[in-house]
């Protein structure tokens, strides 16, 4: 962990760019002008680094990767830019899904759905196929809970349906997963958890040797409201699975943090683009454990007939109600 120094007056970790505790506002103590927190962990990017000019992608490169294309959107219009510090990443996930799964899900997928093109299997052409690690920040944390909510269990014979009900509860959550990608939306980054952090080995450069890393796209300070709201709401979850019986609502948490701290670690993804029609589409693959997720082209096309029938069981309806009324007169 680049973590080390705790906060004296509830213990919740420190950062290096901290100046005060972002759990209870306590200042940071300063010492002969310096804050004793180290800095964040950084190393000087070894690979060339390109940005898309489509996408806006930011990739390591290695000349072992292959050709200098965009493994997010398949673009060649990629720009070399200078060597540069980034975070280094405490652990990397390694990929446990080879090549030949990932694109039998691709085609399994591409002939799945009900509003897709009737073509879309055979007419897809994949512009790119790479493996991928992508930026996560993983969190940590104690909890402590203060909580309210209205419950529907009553008192027999109470006139109201709800009473008030609050308790406290302490919480441990571990492997929070908040992603630092640029890239992937947040869709296509929550749509292939999870990632089994467990399984994570330490990060070394050869371990990404041959494999284009994605650049941290969001700082520990920006991704930290996220953990704690992410927080929250398995917080609010837990209590109501815990305390409360019956149907709850307007369940409220308080939550006092200690012990918070992060780590930034690297996960496997397997991107595909594909070219349908000329549009680019994405789909994602989960390195290690396969889910997967993508988009493809919205097509009318196969609602046609059932517009057709539809129309004609209408017409076919009002006919007989036609007829039935001129028979009982």
């Amino acid at each position: 962990m680049d973590l080390c120094q705790k906060c004296e007056t509830c213990c919740c970790y420190l950062e290096a760019e901290d100046l005060f505790c972002t759990n209870c506002g306590t200042e940071v103590p300063v010492i002969d002008g310096v804050t004793p927190n180290p800095q964040p962990t950084l190393q000087p990017v070894v690979r060339h680094y390109f940005d898309c000019q489509q996408c806006g992608a930011s990739m390591s490169y290695d000349a072992s990767v292959g050709s200098l294309r965009c493994p997010f959107c398949g673009s060649v219009e990629v720009k070399d830019q200078p060597q540069q510090l980034d975070i280094a990443p405490n652990r990397v996930v390694p990929f446990q899904v080879e090549r030949p799964a990932a694109t039998e899900s691709l085609q399994k997928w591409l002939n799945e759905g009900f509003f897709r093109p009737p073509d879309l299997a055979e007419m897809a052409e994949v512009t790119s196929l790479v493996q991928v690690f992508v930026p996560y920040w993983v969190f940590h944390a104690q909890t402590k809970t203060t909580w309210t909510a209205d419950t529907s269990d009553v008192p027999w014979g109470a006139k109201a349906a709800w009473r008030p009900i609050s308790g406290e509860h302490q919480g441990s959550h571990q492997d929070v997963l908040i992603p630092a990608s640029q890239t992937l939306t947040a869709k296509e980054s929550f749509s292939i958890f999870p990632f089994q952090i467990k399984d994570a080995i330490e990060y070394r450069p050869e371990v990404c040797a041959g494999i284009s890393v994605e650049r941290f796209g969001l700082s520990r300070r920006v991704a930290r409201p996220y953990a704690k709201k992410n927080i929250e709401r398995r917080e609010s979850q837990e209590c109501d699975d815990l305390y409360i019986p019956a149907s709850s609502r307007n369940v409220h948490v308080n939550i006092l943090y200690s012990q918070m701290r992060s780590e930034p670690i690297l996960v496997p993804l397997w991107i595909f683009a594909y070219r349908y029609k000329k549009r680019m589409f994405r789909f994602v693959v989960n390195g290690q454990t396969g889910r997967a997720f993508g988009d493809k082209p919205f097509s009318m096309e196969v609602l046609y007939p059932y517009i057709g029938y539809t129309v004609i069981g209408f017409l076919a309806l009002c006919l007989i109600m036609m007829l039935m009324i001129l028979f009982m007169r």
